[in-house]
C-alpha cells in the first residue's frame, strides 16, 4: 500500500490525456467515492488491523472508537492483554447487558464481554474499575476520503490498483462521452472486483473443531458475509 492519492489521480489524468484542474477535481471525487464503494463491499483481509494495547478504565468507559489510530468500521474482537496468556472477551449486545441480572453500573470482576454502542463506542461488561486493564481491539478499517493533492497512501494493496483504475476510467470516459471505452473499463472493474473477493483470504487455513476435543471456546462466534 504505497501509491499515494495524488500520484494515482495524476496517473488517471495522464491516461485520459486531460490535465485540466476541473477534471482533476472530478477524478479526486471519483477516487474517493469508488474507494468507499470497494472498501464497504466486502470483509477485506487487508482492511483488518489490531490496535495498540490501550488502557480502558471506568473514567474512559465506554471507550470512544474514534480514538483508534484509523477509523473503525466494525469491531471484530477484543482481548485482555493483562491476562497471561491474553484472554479474548466474548461478544454480546448492549440490550443483553442491560437486561442481565448483574448490576449494569457496578464492577466486581474484570470484564468478560464486549459490545458496541451506536457504532461509536466500545462497552465492556462488567464495567472496568478505576485502575482498568489493557486491551487490544481488532477491527475492520473504514475508508476516509482524502483531500485534494493528498500524499497519503491509498488504503488498497498495490496489486489491486488496476481494479480501482478501471473503475475511475469508466467514470472519466463516461464524462467525456466515450461510451465504448467507459463500458470496457466498467466490465473490467466488475471482473476485477469479483477476482478480488475470490482471492481475498485465500491463504487462510480453516480450523475445524475436533468432535472428541474440548468444547468450543468461542460459543458466540460472529459470522460475517
Amino acid at each position: 500500500m504505497s501509491t499515494t492519492f495524488a500520484a494515482f489521480v495524476s496517473a488517471i489524468q495522464n491516461e485520459i490525456n486531460d490535465s485540466d484542474a476541473a477534471m482533476k477535481t472530478r477524478i479526486e471525487g471519483w477516487v474517493n467515492d469508488l474507494m468507499h464503494r470497494i472498501c464497504s463491499s466486502h470483509r477485506w483481509q487487508w482492511l483488518i488491523t489490531t490496535s495498540a494495547s490501550t488502557l480502558i478504565k471506568s473514567s474512559n468507559h465506554p471507550y470512544t472508537l474514534s480514538s483508534l489510530s484509523t477509523k473503525c468500521r466494525t469491531v471484530l474482537d477484543v482481548r485482555d492483554e493483562d491476562d497471561s496468556p491474553p484472554k479474548p472477551l466474548y461478544p454480546t449486545t448492549e440490550d443483553a447487558v442491560r437486561n442481565s441480572l448483574f448490576q449494569y453500573t457496578s464492577a466486581t470482576n474484570s470484564p468478560s464481554w464486549w459490545y458496541v454502542q451506536a457504532d461509536v463506542s466500545l462497552g465492556l461488561f462488567p464495567i472496568p474499575d478505576t485502575t482498568g486493564r489493557n486491551y487490544t481491539i481488532r477491527y475492520i478499517q473504514q475508508y476516509v476520503s482524502l483531500g485534494t493533492g493528498s500524499t497519503t497512501a491509498l488504503l488498497l494493496p498495490d496489486r489491486w490498483l488496476e481494479v480501482l483504475k478501471d473503475a475511475v476510467l469508466s467514470k472519466a470516459y463516461s464524462w467525456l462521452d466515450k461510451d465504448n471505452k467507459a463500458l470496457k473499463h466498467e466490465a473490467a472493474f466488475q471482473g476485477g472486483l469479483k477476482a478480488m473477493k475470490a482471492q481475498d483470504g485465500e491463504n487462510q487455513q480453516a480450523i475445524y473443531q475436533n468432535q472428541f476435543g474440548p468444547p468450543d471456546i468461542f460459543p458466540n462466534e460472529i459470522v460475517f458475509p
